[in-house]
């Protein structure tokens, strides 16, 4: 049973090493993308109705990034982007006073990126940076809030395609550290390497 397992792992790890007859993976040049996707808010739902009490409130929204970066070899490479985490948004009407309140950051992303090539057209990525923004708090009724801009940590991890020499695609989960709230980014990016 073990070396019918061996050779089933051997023979699929041989399978996506020599897949497609072009190896797509480059060792250094810029890029530029674009990321569609599904951001959440962690702890902003209850964290309001801890303050007013229960209320309606949708912690969840779509986030896009523009970005580009370089490649500085293919193990390790620069990315700064901007990005913009969608709204999360609190409702509540307590006698007849309508309470509101809504974050929607925005800001720029720096991250140093390192990659693990799978295979020519395969690999695996992390990141670590920093994200510079305004969370763009608003409150208003029973609710007394402040925004202010600053500098936190942003990770993440993900994988990336190379359907061609000069297009990739990547799936990646982010999470961005605000004073207050934690935005995680579940996405899509589409990638042009020049």
């Amino acid at each position: 049973m073990n070396k019918l397992k061996t050779v089933g792992i051997s023979s699929l790890l041989l399978g996506l090493v020599t897949f497609g007859p072009t190896a797509f993976a480059q060792d250094a040049g810029w890029y530029a993308g674009v990321t569609f996707g599904q951001s959440k808010t962690k702890g902003f739902c209850s964290d309001v109705r801890a303050l007013v009490g229960a209320g309606s409130c949708d912690d969840s929204d779509t986030g896009w990034k523009i970005f580009g970066g370089y490649q500085i070899n293919k193990f390790f490479g620069v990315e700064l982007g901007y990005v913009t985490l969608g709204e999360a948004k609190f409702t509540r009407t307590g006698a007849g006073v309508p309470t509101t309140a809504s974050i929607e950051p925005t800001g720029f992303q720096l991250a140093a990126v390192g990659t693990w090539p799978i295979t020519d057209r395969f690999a695996a990525f992390g990141k670590v940076g920093f994200f510079s923004g305004d969370p763009d708090l608003k409150c208003s009724g029973a609710l007394l809030c402040a925004s202010e801009s600053g500098t936190e940590l942003a990770f993440g991890a993900g994988v990336k395609w190379d359907f061609t020499r000069n297009v990739a695609v990547r799936g990646e989960w982010e999470r961005f550290n605000l004073d207050d709230f934690d935005v995680d980014l579940l996405s899509v990016s589409v990638v042009y390497k020049f």
